[in-house]
């Protein structure tokens, strides 16, 4: 039908933008919502779902784009594809190559990206990354730590980041962790900050 039509050549006519100037990649890429979903306008069909996952090689291979905003956008969309699709070769590597960029906004949804779609090959850069001098960038590692499971590197940055907002990031990434207990009584005791203090004693209520 005409909406099967449409999905088919917005496929490809995405794919080909993708590779072309940066004109036609930021055109293309300002039509991807925050969910990962295409804007088509007054367009509505589950066949339009898979379009942006389908341009996955030609979003992955935007890793280097000299431009700064594109590559920000690229993790951002990856952040969004189904685990499963996120895991694929080229995404992740796409994914590990945009957590070592220059540019910390890069790097920040590089993070973001990492943890929502559950890239455990990434857990070791995250946990590079908690040592940033950028206490943004330590932030989102602590999250994404925390998407990943990883509670080591959360203890050391809960009891010695210099950043309240780290520390408080990585008390919430703490819950459940039994291992984590006496460094989160600590935190709930002795932090400095209220609000680590609070979200330490969260952690502790919800083990």
């Amino acid at each position: 039908g005409t909406d099967a039509e449409l999905a088919s050549a917005l496929r490809a006519s995405g794919r080909a933008a993708l590779r072309g100037p940066i004109e036609r990649v930021s055109a293309v890429l300002a039509r991807v919502d925050d969910e990962g979903q295409l804007d088509v306008g007054a367009f509505s069909s589950e066949l339009f779902a898979d379009i942006v996952p389908s341009w996955s090689t030609e979003l992955a291979a935007l890793h280097d784009h000299p431009s700064a905003e594109v590559r920000e956008r690229v993790a951002r969309i990856l952040g969004t594809f189904p685990p499963t699709m996120a895991s694929e070769d080229t995404v992740a590597a796409a994914l590990a190559i945009l957590l070592q960029d220059s540019e910390v906004s890069v790097v920040r949804a590089a993070l973001r990206a990492v943890g929502r779609v559950q890239v455990s090959t990434a857990g070791a850069r995250a946990t590079e990354l908690l040592r940033s001098e950028d206490w943004s960038v330590r932030l989102e590692a602590a999250r994404t730590l925390g998407a990943l499971d990883r509670p080591e590197p959360l203890i050391v940055a809960l009891e010695a980041d210099p950043y309240a907002y780290v520390r408080e990031a990585a008390a919430e990434a703490l819950r459940g962790h039994p291992e984590a207990r006496e460094a989160l009584i600590q935190a709930q005791n002795d932090d400095p900050e209220p609000f680590v203090r609070q979200a330490a004693a969260a952690a502790l209520s919800t083990e």
